[in-house]
């Protein structure tokens, strides 16, 4: 199963406020550069980490980059260095960032972190959190939790509001790195919601086969745009249900990192 960001949703919404064809929002993203402002590590911080992260594929808790190749851990690197700032008095400066790293870091089920290219995804689907369970399970128990970074889609994405647009905006103000950080927190979120939540897997299922009918009907907007138009209004309706007691407070959560990330650029 897999529960796509806010992102891909908001993007096919708007999609249908503007009655455009799905190409329009590709002249509307622009790629933006790394992340100059990035933040040192602290020495003891890197001792405290280490024996955490676990580079082998084995049944231990906590977070795994096993499946990052040499430059997708030098990203990995760079972010974690965003996460662990602090400033000369010792203090957090991304606060909300750091705690759900470091919950992901202890979490009681293992936690894979993957930097996947765009194939067989919509453009706009920023990242992605996968549950495995039991084969056969009728329960809700998960053997274990990939979280799927997009980065090109992250960099591609709109960081700047069109006239009259209003609300949250992801990735507003900020460059390279400190936006892959507000996509990782907003996954990790749902993996501490699937962890946390008993019904948060089964809503994730139904959550995702919306998504994915939702996708399939973009490309008829072309040709059937009335017929589509309406299809897509129909799942929105009964994403927006969904999305109250799921994307809301990871939302919420990503808003809070947003601004302390947008705060020290």
């Amino acid at each position: 199963m897999a529960n796509s960001t806010v992102l891909a949703q908001a993007l096919v919404f708007s999609l249908l406020n503007l009655a455009q064809s799905s190409s329009l929002f590709a002249d509307q993203c622009r790629p933006a550069g790394e992340d100059s402002g990035r933040q040192g590590e602290d020495p003891s911080d890197l001792q405290e980490r280490q024996p955490t992260v676990n580079r082998q594929s084995d049944r231990r808790a906590g977070v795994f980059t096993d499946r990052l190749n040499a430059k997708q851990m030098k990203i990995w690197r760079a972010m974690e260095r965003i996460v662990l700032a602090k400033d000369s008095l010792g203090r957090l400066l991304y606060p909300e960032l750091n705690s759900v790293y470091r919950w992901a870091m202890t979490s009681s089920i293992p936690i894979h972190i993957e930097m996947a290219r765009e194939q067989n995804r919509w453009a706009y689907t920023a990242g992605e959190c996968l549950f495995d369970k039991q084969p056969d399970s009728l329960s809700n128990s998960l053997t274990e939790i990939t979280v799927r970074l997009y980065l090109t889609a992250v960099d591609q994405a709109p960081g700047r509001r069109i006239p009259g647009e209003q609300g949250f905006l992801p990735f507003e103000g900020l460059k390279g790195e400190k936006r892959y950080c507000e996509t990782l927190a907003h996954e990790l979120f749902h993996a501490r919601q699937a962890i946390s939540h008993p019904k948060f897997l089964e809503m994730a299922a139904v959550q995702e086969s919306l998504n994915q009918e939702l996708l399939q009907l973009v490309p008829l907007l072309q040709r059937d745009k009335e017929s589509a138009r309406k299809e897509m209004m129909t799942i929105r309706d009964r994403l927006n249900l969904l999305s109250d007691m799921m994307e809301g407070p990871a939302i919420a959560f990503e808003q809070q990192v947003w601004k302390e990330l947008q705060a020290r650029r």
